[in-house]
């Protein structure tokens, strides 16, 4: 259909006016300064006929551009400052709970020589066997432990309150709202100095006071071993004994110790030396939270700077932002005219699924058309399957997507032209997921898969709060993009399907490339995420390993490759809550041009 040429350029002339001006908008726009003041001569006629002449200057009404940023510069470094500050105090902090935990090694160490030494409470035994009703000390019967209390230590730990996009390692000048995430982390080199609060760690034995809280562990962070706080003090205890009944005590060092060196004044003195460094422990914390009152007084005053420069930071960001996006708009009317423009799309495509395009799915019904699709090989359409929701935005078509449940929704493809012999096929997505991470998950998610060679998402020790992304062949194995990197490109809206901004935009909505090779190792394939190569995958999960026999795409060697999105197509499992805007299939490796080409072509679809 024809376009009427005169409005396509007004379009065209209209982005391209905008994109003048957004070029340099938060730059300079002149070498002059603004004057401070001006003066001028005043003269005035006095009462008695004279005149007079003097100076004024009036008030300054000049805007002076230079004002901008320089205030940015002065902000920055105030908050810069006070970073500096606050890491300086949060290094100590850390250093203390270093000096706890040393010594909480030695109270373990204590502990165990104190176990294998069986000191009291202990190990009692009983020799009772038939016709020999009392106990002895020669017996090897039953072992009982009489009272034996093991607690569990743990590191010391800090916590810090922490806008992860505000500022710190997460530091996101992009992001639609900087308090989202608001996060407790664990006190590390990397969050030094950063966040809005400190919070201490309250697990502990013993309080401050040095009165027993009743909890049975000493720290929250890492194990490091088993602590005994109840072995006695006084000697004879340690004695070996008739206990009760039929059971009896072989004494520190005697039966059923395993170091049989240690004596009953040993285990006193284990006793004392534990109590000992316990307290020292108490005086360390003491010494420690002194510092965190004032600390948290700065972190929210610098707080308040972080966001200021945020602020202004994501006006910036936005600029460009509208300027990628006006590009974007300016090419796509520059090619408006042209019915199919298949020289926009790599060779090699088998499968085209866009559901912002009519033609592959006008709103209603359980075809999704391929807008690839061969006339010597027909039939490549995509079922959709439970999906009930298709949400049509009323602002632009190229918003237009499914929500996917995450239950028993999912789509069923074909993708012809992929034989035996093709040993690379390369899956485009574009898409919004939503792992809920507040949620034990012992299974992960597939975002697609053939028949047992697919890209799955999910737990890497059956914890949902580590959330993973990469290649699987089945095996409960994952190379890929470890939790951290996932968490750190924020492509993870983490939030449950039945969210209530489950379909609201922006989000985090990401444009995938997966490159799949069959030929060689799955360590050769790439992963781009928003038209970025990345570099740092790793093998996030062993499983039982790369089955290399599950590395491919076709069923009994047809040529065609046959496949599933939420899912694979092995059986019905690891469905994934996300909604899906464009999927498409390839033949072959694309370019990093091809790729960059690729997410330029839809990055204005859904502001990220």
């Amino acid at each position: 259909m024809a376009i009427d040429d005169a409005l396509r350029r007004q379009g065209i002339d209209i982005l391209e006016a905008e994109q003048v001006e957004l070029d340099g908008a938060f730059e300079k726009q002149s070498t002059e300064s603004a004057p401070t003041a001006l003066e001028f001569d005043k003269i005035e006629q006095t009462d008695d006929g004279t005149w007079t002449q003097s100076k004024y200057t009036p008030k300054e009404t000049f805007y002076d551009e230079n004002i901008i940023p320089e205030k940015e510069r002065e902000i920055k470094n105030k908050a810069d400052v006070l970073q500096r500050l606050c890491r300086e105090v949060d290094n100590k902090v850390m250093n203390f709970n270093s000096q706890i935990n040393a010594k909480k090694q030695i109270i373990v160490n204590l502990s165990t020589e104190a176990t294998n030494g069986n000191c009291w409470p202990g190990i009692a035994y009983s020799s009772l066997v038939a016709g020999s009703p009392q106990p002895g000390p020669g017996g090897t019967g039953i072992q009982s432990s009489f009272g034996v209390v093991n607690s569990d230590i743990n590191n010391d730990v800090e916590f810090v309150k922490i806008y992860d996009k505000m500022a710190g390692p997460g530091y996101d000048p992009g992001a639609a709202n900087p308090f989202d995430p608001d996060r407790l982390v664990i006190l590390n080199s990397s969050y030094s100095g950063y966040g809005y609060q400190n919070v201490r760690d309250n697990k502990e034995i013993r309080n401050t006071s040095n009165v027993a809280t009743g909890v049975n562990t000493d720290g929250s962070g890492s194990d490091i071993g088993n602590g005994r706080f109840d072995i006695s003090t006084t000697e004879a205890d340690h004695n070996a004994r008739a206990i009760v009944g039929k059971w009896y005590y072989g004494g520190a060092g005697g039966t059923v110790a395993s170091d049989t060196s240690v004596t009953p004044a040993r285990c006193v003195a284990i006793a004392s030396s534990i109590d000992t460094i316990y307290q020292e422990i108490i005086q360390l914390r003491k010494d420690r939270d002194s510092l965190r009152g004032a600390l948290n007084k700065v972190k929210k005053n610098k707080s308040e700077k972080e966001l200021t420069h945020w602020g202004m930071q994501n006006t910036k960001t936005e600029s460009t932002r509208r300027k990628t996006s006006n590009k974007t708009a300016i090419e796509a009317l520059r090619v408006l005219d042209v019915e199919e423009d298949a020289t926009a799309l790599p060779e090699g495509l088998v499968l085209d699924l866009d559901a912002s395009n009519n033609s592959s799915y006008f709103g209603t019904g359980t075809i999704w058309y391929d807008l690839a699709e061969s006339t010597d090989v027909p039939g490549n359409d995509a079922d959709l399957v439970g999906i009930s929701t298709f949400v049509e935005s009323t602002v632009t078509n190229l918003q237009n997507h499914f929500q996917l449940d995450g239950v028993d929704d999912h789509v069923n493809f074909e993708a012809p032209n992929i034989d035996a012999n093709t040993t690379t096929v390369t899956v485009e997505v574009l898409a919004q997921v939503h792992i809920d991470t507040h949620i034990e998950d012992t299974q992960g998610h597939m975002l697609f898969g053939f028949l047992k060679y697919d890209v799955w998402t999910g737990p890497v020790i059956g914890n949902g709060t580590q959330i993973a992304l990469g290649f699987n062949t089945s095996g409960g194995d994952l190379y890929g993009l470890s939790p951290s990197r996932v968490e750190q490109l924020g492509i993870n809206k983490d939030d449950g399907p039945t969210d209530p901004d489950h379909d609201t935009l922006p989000g985090q909505w990401t444009h995938y490339i997966f490159e799949m090779r069959k030929d060689v190792s799955y360590t050769n394939n790439k992963i781009y995420i928003n038209g970025n190569l990345q570099s740092a995958l790793e093998v996030v999960r062993a499983g039982q390993g790369e089955n290399s026999n599950n590395r491919h795409f076709n069923v009994n060697n047809s040529d065609e490759a046959v496949g599933r999105i939420s899912g694979w197509k092995h059986n019905n499992d690891y469905r994934i809550p996300m909604e899906i805007s464009l999927f498409r299939v390839y033949n072959k490796a694309l370019t990093q041009e091809e790729v960059t080409e690729r997410y330029d072509a839809v990055s204005g679809r859904f502001v990220n």
